[in-house]
């Protein structure tokens, strides 16, 4: 029972990380996408770099999180099976 409650947990946990990354990826790629144009428009290269790499690490967080989320559905699949296979 333990071990459910924990995937339990952790599904919540994963699905609330990913919620937090999409609404800042949103927020990146609309309200911040200004502040690049402006960077660009004052050649401000260093500003655009950084802008840039929040960007990429955005979408690397997306990434991560959906793999975390990937290997735990497939964790609560596996012990689901053991479980079934133990009671036949």
């Amino acid at each position: 029972m333990m071990n459910e409650d924990y995937l339990d947990f952790t599904a919540d946990a994963f699905c609330g990380m990913r919620l937090i990354v999409e609404r800042a990826i949103v927020l990146y790629e609309g309200d911040a996408l200004p502040l690049d144009t402006l960077a660009k428009n004052a050649n401000l290269h260093e500003a655009r770099a950084a802008f840039n790499t929040l960007g990429k690490a955005l979408y690397d967080l997306r990434q991560h999180v959906k793999e975390l989320e990937a290997a735990s559905h497939q964790e609560g699949e596996c012990q689901l099976a053991n479980r079934c296979s133990k009671n036949n």
